[in-house]
């Protein structure tokens, strides 16, 4: 349930065997926020970033895709509504309400929605149902929780998102091929070729692709979210030569004599 309801394999090869990534919790989610990590593809390497992270790549890959999934996850508007009663849960539409927009409309960002919900501050999907300190109504107190970290709303238009610092937006839709529409060999139908992209600009590498009534959508990239400032590592310092080593020279030097003792006191000493 929760982050975790759904099970990813992965693999450095596809004819190699591959791997279920483990169970993660809401902290992995919260550190994965954080910081900006480049995998090496092996699962069972640590993440070496500040701040620490509490796991290894296996960990940090599940989290990652997790919030990509979640954020990334979009459908045409109108085949879905939300359940009278319960706002964190939706269901089908009617069936003679269901209407997909046509190609030109999906150009429109308004006419997208977010099929997945938005993982909150904490980690979860929901907020954990926690015992109030005394003297505290726990329905006061939960809406505290509630009012400090609130929901967004269930299939939110992408027109909603806002966009990272430095883009006026945070999607970025394009059409390729002719927009025209055609009758079928039988002419019992239309169909239309326009083939419709819809990048995130929030996760480079994110993009749904819609053709004649079908979508999908695909991520290729190094699982690190956009940012509009270039992050490189510095190369470390040349590291200077040691000096030398001289040669060790001993030098005798003569006991000095206190000119100002008398020679008796000198002849004694």
């Amino acid at each position: 349930t929760g982050v975790n309801k759904m099970n990813y394999w992965v693999t450095n090869d596809p004819l190699e065997p591959w791997q279920e990534l483990p169970t993660i919790s809401p902290r992995h989610i919260i550190q994965a926020r954080r910081v900006r990590h480049l995998f090496t593809g092996n699962l069972e390497a640590p993440v070496i970033s500040n701040p620490f992270f509490f796991g290894l790549e296996k960990h940090l890959l599940k989290a990652q895709i997790v919030r990509i999934s979640h954020s990334t996850t979009i459908i045409p508007k109108g085949l879905y509504k939300q359940k009278e009663g319960d706002e964190r849960d939706y269901e089908d539409e009617e069936e003679e309400k269901v209407r997909l927009p046509n190609p030109d409309e999906l150009t429109q960002l308004s006419n997208w929605q977010h099929f997945k919900p938005a993982i909150l501050k904490e980690g979860r999907l929901t907020h954990l149902d926690r015992e109030p300190p005394d003297g505290v109504e726990k329905e006061d107190f939960m809406k505290a929780i509630v009012a400090k970290d609130p929901f967004e709303d269930l299939l939110k238009p992408l027109t909603r998102d806002q966009p990272i610092k430095g883009y006026d937006r945070a999607w970025n839709i394009k059409i390729i091929g002719d927009t025209n529409f055609y009758q079928t060999l039988d002419r019992k139908g239309i169909v239309n070729n326009t083939i419709v992209t819809v990048r995130s600009l929030i996760w480079p590498g994110s993009i749904t692709l819609y053709h004649n009534k079908s979508w999908s959508s695909l991520y290729i990239g190094y699982g690190l979210k956009g940012s509009s400032q270039l992050f490189a590592f510095e190369a470390p310092q040349i590291i200077q030569k040691e000096a030398p080593e001289r040669e060790e020279v001993v030098v005798e030097f003569k006991e000095p004599v206190n000119k100002d003792e008398p020679k008796d006191q000198q002849k004694l000493d």
